[in-house]
């Protein structure tokens, strides 16, 4: 055995918690590491890679076999599981003191502490779950809450925490993520991931990313079974897989691997931790990955039913594993690991590559003279702050079509009636706030309740329901109790809302038709929280005032509107009426049928769908026909919207701008260079906002890009293009074609170049995209996550760019494209048929997120943001954008001047050809598109009409869709229809 190296070796070093302390002691470092492992035998190499479970809670004896191992150099790190803060540290000094007499290594000391060492340690304050750091959507607080983490860990002698978990959490029965996970969407996970593992790692504690490739979606346990994730290779790399990349490129200091079966991974059903394709050649080869890797525990069900023990470790070292964690028997896994190199099987070269890695993470992260800081470092008082803070921003309203949350607030028990009921495992708690009623009063009063007795409104009840947060585990589902009390009071007149403290899935229970309020965590400040919003900050407990900067900032205008989930949509589907009740005549069914099947026959569509909404309820919803000349059209199928896109994507996010920045006057006759400076000495530059939006600013119709990167024989230049992404090629173009990153630059610098026609009406694509590019600058952020955060997800829509590239794939791997319409065989560009990217060239060479084209979805998504603009931007009980900004953009902007547009949207036509029937109101407006889309929306008639097809499918040169005047039939025989 070799011994009393470490001294030695880090004499010269003073040690510092964050990395910019190591860079000057590698050279030398790395030579002693070599002179160590030189003269270890394979039996020391062997018991660096061993790491054990340790419970300070044990007592004696436990400790002392931790400390034979370590001194036997049969262990080179310990994963502490239950016990105290205290017994813990003495723990750890005696192990400690027992490997450096016998190694002269330290131990490598681990700990799963995802929300602190609470998940382990009994008598300390604990952080949130994961998931309710996600529902704050703060990157900085996901920083802060790394950085308390790491505090922690470090006072306590932890070197390495088991966190953060990048796991999606998209599979709502998923047994063992759940809370742990950060969210559901990839972006907002990468940013949240990014910040934790820094601020943890900022602190000296090495921050771990799990569970490689990702265990988000699975419907079972590992710790009991071997889950498998079925998913194609392209839906993992494209999510599962997305975390961890984002995570190594962040700097993350380790990454655990996971038990699960993948099979497109690895066919032979072996499970991840212990799969060589997965560990070495996508983990370390693929995603380049050069920090310490970590097996999930090996005596774990998901792994350990099927092999001995000696054959789990041989195994795990073999897939490319650095650390085995939780080995049972170090001592035979030694043993075991000694033969197999003896026999060939491993070689010593192996154990010394995981070895060598090991050592540099005990020299950057374990304190040269292994000393533990006070407990004094602990970071209590400051992490009771930070919570307040996170929980008032997890605060999510989920639904709320009444606004009761806002007209509740601050209301007078004068004129309002106002109850605060709790319910649940922490009532006794909740009961203690200032306000709070028991059910018995309530009952009281509903007994004698009468409509409109006394001058009451109707009386508003909160339930105050609070889960148990002692694990994450814990079924989610609402007591029947609750359920039921929340449908007798609504029986007897009452609104009845829910306030819920605990699981987010607890909600899927709860009736619609009720305001719900969700925070992923239950916690006496979220509590505090809301009866300050309710009954005011003067009724708040003393024991609360410390914070009171997050009960002034914690307001139901502020509220983000979206738990970070898979598989909960509390937005309900528009209500559905008759014809006869909407005011229409009941063949209109029949005449829509018959010009729809019209189309179908001749050729002019394969399929189509047609969405038809009067007064906010759903009046026709139906799909004919095929995507693809085989696969029958759904309603809920998505559609490739071409220019729908503008009144979808950059006109909502150019209002929602002009909303903050003061109004839309001045916003339409500021130039374009204001918002792109580098425009400044081009003519289009000077182009003011209102004429580039409603189209007569003299910009040309279209470029076509795209020919300036093709060879003179048509095919793909390859200095622009390639068939795999990289980092200099990110853009996908088409399936297996990817776009140089510099295009965009390219594309806005041929805009600025373009020659300006005379101030008249000339549609023109080109506006949007200068559009996207200010609008990115001003968001932070690309434009698709910008709206899918902010509008889509919020309002419980599919729309959505890229819908391949994201993989949205929500019906099982693979079979997403078959859910897409398919639009051009396009022979002159990408040659190939386009299903699942966009079609419009343009947009395709910026990777298929543009300001005028790119957007996908069904008939009924296009309907429910039109319906938005109808109810003056009001969606769900969340105000979007003002009723004035909706008016000022969809009026006519420039009709003396001949031009019957509005800004960004398109308005009917007073005489002649024209985007509609000529028989709606001059108030209407919507706009269409080339793949064969047609929304409108009428504020006079209450009436939305949707069409969508791919009448370009397989040729874009089809005329008949317009030549047969399909979508203006549909309209005038709506207004036709009308009766009232």
């Amino acid at each position: 055995m070799v011994k009393r190296m470490w001294p030695v070796t880090l004499a010269l070093l003073s040690f510092g918690w964050g990395p910019a302390e190591f860079t000057e002691m590698n050279a030398y470092v790395s030579r002693s590491y070599e002179r160590w492992i030189a003269a270890a035998t394979v039996e020391d190499l062997a018991g660096q890679m061993i790491m054990v479970a340790g419970y300070s809670r044990q007592g004696e004896s436990h400790v002392q076999q931790l400390a034979t191992w370590a001194e036997a150099g049969q262990i080179g790190g310990i994963i502490w599981m239950q016990g105290g803060p205290g017994r813990q540290r003495h723990a750890i000094v005696r192990t400690q003191a027992a490997a450096m007499r016998g190694t002269g290594l330290p131990l490598l000391n681990a700990q799963d502490a995802e929300w602190g060492a609470s998940m382990r340690l009994d008598s300390l304050e604990r952080l949130p779950w994961p998931l309710t750091l996600g529902a704050t959507r703060d990157p900085e607080l996901a920083r802060a809450y790394g950085k308390s983490l790491g505090q922690e860990s470090r006072a306590l002698g932890i070197h390495v925490n088991f966190s953060p978990v990048v796991d999606l959490n998209t599979n709502p029965a998923n047994p063992i993520i759940g809370q742990r996970s950060l969210g559901s969407d990839v972006d907002q996970v990468n940013r949240m991931a990014s910040n934790e593992l820094w601020g943890l790692q900022s602190q000296g504690v090495m921050a771990c990313a799990k569970h490689f490739p990702g265990h988000g979606d699975t419907d079972s346990d590992s710790h009991k079974t071997l889950p498998t994730l079925n998913h194609s290779l392209e839906t993992l790399r494209n999510r599962e897989m997305r975390p961890f990349e984002n995570a190594i490129h962040s700097g993350v200091g380790a990454i655990m691997v996971a038990h699960l079966n993948i099979p497109a991974l690895d066919p032979t059903g072996t499970p991840a931790s212990i799969s060589k394709p997965i560990v070495t050649y996508w983990l370390r080869d693929s995603l380049g990955f050069q920090g310490l890797i970590f097996t999930d525990a090996l005596n774990m069900k998901g792994l350990a039913q099927d092999l001995t023990p000696g054959e789990i470790e041989i195994q795990a070292i073999e897939a490319g594993n650095d650390v085995l964690l939780f080995v049972a028997d170090p001592k035979a896994a030694v043993k075991a690991i000694a033969r197999a190199v003896e026999s060939g099987r491993l070689t010593r070269a192996q154990l010394e590559e995981h070895v060598g890695r090991i050592l540099e993470a005990k020299a950057k992260y374990v304190p040269d003279d292994g000393a533990i800081p006070s407990l004094n470092e602990a970071p209590l008082p400051e992490r009771k702050a930070l919570n307040a803070s996170m929980y008032a921003a997890a605060a999510t309203l989920v639904y709320d079509p009444d606004s009761m949350v806002s007209r509740t607030s601050g209301s007078s028990v004068i004129e309002d009636v106002v109850f605060m009921v709790p319910m649940g495992e922490a009532q006794a708690e909740a009961a203690r706030l200032p306000g709070m009623d028991h059910i018995e009063e309530v009952d009281a009063f509903l007994a004698s309740y009468r409509p409109g007795q006394d001058g009451f409104t109707k009386p508003r009840i909160w339930i105050f329901h609070t889960a148990s947060s002692a694990n994450p585990w814990k079924s989610a589902k609402l007591p029947s109790a609750v359920l039921a009390q929340a449908q007798a009071w609504k029986a007897k007149g009452a609104e009845v809302g829910l306030v819920h403290l605990g699981n987010p899935y607890g909600l899927r229970s709860f009736a619609r038709g009720q305001a719900v309020m969700g925070e992923p965590i239950t916690n006496q400040t979220f509590l505090d929280l809301f009866s300050a919003l309710i009954f005011g900050y003067e009724n708040v407990p003393d024991a609360i005032r410390s914070i009171q900067g997050a009960l002034e900032s914690f307001r139901p205008e502020m509220l983000p509107g979206r738990i970070p989930v898979s598989g909960l949509n509390f937005n309900p589907a528009l209500p559905v009426t008759t014809m006869g009740e909407a005011g229409f005549q009941t063949d209109l069914i029949q005449n829509i049928d018959a010009i729809v099947q019209e189309g179908l026959r001749k050729g002019a569509y394969p399929g189509c769908q047609v969405f038809l909404l009067r007064h906010g309820k759903v009046v026709l919803n139906r799909a004919w026909g095929t995507l693809d000349g085989t696969h029958g059209v759904e309603p809920s199928d998505r559609y490739d919207l071409a220019s729908v896109t503008k009144i979808l994507a950059s006109v909502p996010l150019i209002m929602d701008y002009t909303e903050g920045m003061g109004g839309t006057s001045s916003f339409l006759m500021t130039p374009m260079s204001e918002f792109l400076p580098e425009l400044a000495k081009s003519p289009v530059g000077a182009l003011e906002m209102g004429d580039i939006l409603s189209h007569q600013s003299g910009l040309p119709a279209w470029i076509p890009f795209y020919q300036s990167y093709l060879w003179k024989d048509g095919n793909l230049d390859n200095r622009y293009f390639r068939t795999v992404r990289s980092e200099a090629f990110p853009n996908q173009v088409a399936i297996n074609i990817f776009s140089r990153a510099d295009l965009r630059d390219s594309v806005l610098a041929r805009i600025a170049a373009a020659p300006l026609g005379p101030k008249k009406y000339k549609y023109s694509d080109l506006g949007y995209y200068m559009h996207q590019r200010w609008l990115e600058r001003y968001y932070g952020a690309p434009m698709d996550e910008v709206l899918e955060s902010q509008w889509y997800a919020p309002m419980g829509l599919s729309l959505q760019y890229n819908p391949l590239q994201k993989a949205a794939d929500q019906r099982g791997g693979g079979s997403e494209i078959l859910h897409i319409a398919p639009t051009e065989n396009d022979q002159t560009f990408r040659r190939q048929l386009i299903r699942g990217t966009v079609h419009d060239q343009g947009a395709a060479l910026l990777g298929g997120v543009a300001g005028h084209a790119g957007l996908f979805g069904s008939a009924q998504d296009v309907a429910s943001m039109m319906q938005l603009y109808l109810q003056g931007g009001r969606w769900n009980g969340y105000q979007y954008l003002e009723p004035e900004t909706i008016q000022a953009f969809s009026a006519c902007y420039a009709c003396d001047e001949g031009n019957r547009r509005g800004l960004g949207f398109d308005r009917p036509q007073t005489e002649g050809p024209g985007p509609t029937c000529g028989c709606v109101s001059p108030l209407s407006f919507g706009h269409t598109g080339f793949t064969g889309t047609f929304a409108w929306a009428d504020p006079q008639t209450g009436i939305v009409l949707v069409f969508v097809s791919n009448r370009v499918y397989p040729d874009a040169n089809n005329p008949l869709l317009s030549t047969l005047d399909i979508r203006t039939r549909i309209q005038e025989s709506v207004q036709v229809a009308l009766v009232d």
